[in-house]
């Protein structure tokens, strides 16, 4: 669901950019500056708003992983780890900070995977080449 409203933003974003371009295209070749201008601004303001969602959804998506790991998301207070969008003043996390914890992200799954396999080898490997090695006596003995 969070990543279809991510997939849905960024698409808005790339057909708005496609939109505009085009406009602003028209405005500078007709030597209308204050058009190309006005459409300039109105592509910030638009895009602003498109970024500031994708930011929310992409916080929203970082800080349930990292609660499900149990890696520390940074307090409201830390202000250099947050960010306030331009709109509705509704803080997310910053990209920087984003990155550090998808990065912690992947520390913490790849060693649960590193604990899982180490378990597999110890324990489960050992068991399955038991029950083969008792199989085949078996077959060995029922064949005589």
């Amino acid at each position: 669901m969070m990543f279809d409203a991510l997939s849905k933003a960024q698409r808005e974003r790339r057909k708005l950019e496609e939109q505009f371009s085009g406009l602003i295209g028209e405005a500078e070749k007709k030597k209308d500056y204050e058009e190309r201008d006005g459409l300039v601004s109105e592509l910030l303001m638009e895009r602003d708003l498109i970024e500031d969602r994708i930011n929310r959804i992409e916080t929203d998506r970082v800080q349930k992983e990292a609660e499900k790991f149990g890696i520390p998301v940074p307090s409201l207070s830390d202000k250099e780890s947050w960010d306030e969008d331009s709109q509705s003043h509704t803080i997310f996390l910053n990209v920087s900070t984003r990155l550090r914890l998808r990065q912690e992200i992947r520390k913490e799954r790849r060693a649960r995977w590193e604990d899982t396999t180490i378990w597999m080898d110890r324990i489960v490997l050992p068991l399955i080449g038991l029950i083969g090695a008792v199989t085949g006596l078996v077959s060995v003995l029922k064949s005589k």
